[in-house]
């Protein structure tokens, strides 16, 4: 017999850019489940001319994967701190 028990995790959110060879900028988005570093991932959110831009294009792409997948409770508690920024 298996049971399934579901324990809650941290979600973590990481935003930082990359400054690319021809001098532009990748908007990156990190998701890291506590306990769980198989299921890290990082998503792109789009090239830019600035860091200032890749950086605020990140935050919106993580705001909208947070409200897309019901992380409600994470967009309450400021979870876009700016960091990196």
């Amino acid at each position: 017999m298996t049971i399934d028990i579901t324990q809650n995790r941290t979600n973590i959110f990481s935003i930082y850019a990359s400054r690319q060879a021809d001098g532009t900028y990748l908007g990156h988005v990190r998701h890291q489940i506590e306990g769980r570093p198989e299921m890290d991932r990082v998503y792109d959110s789009g090239v830019s001319g600035t860091e200032k831009e890749a950086l605020e294009e990140a935050h919106a792409y993580a705001a909208k994967y947070i409200a897309e997948h019901n992380y409600d409770d994470l967009l309450d508690a400021d979870m876009l701190s700016r960091s990196g920024s």
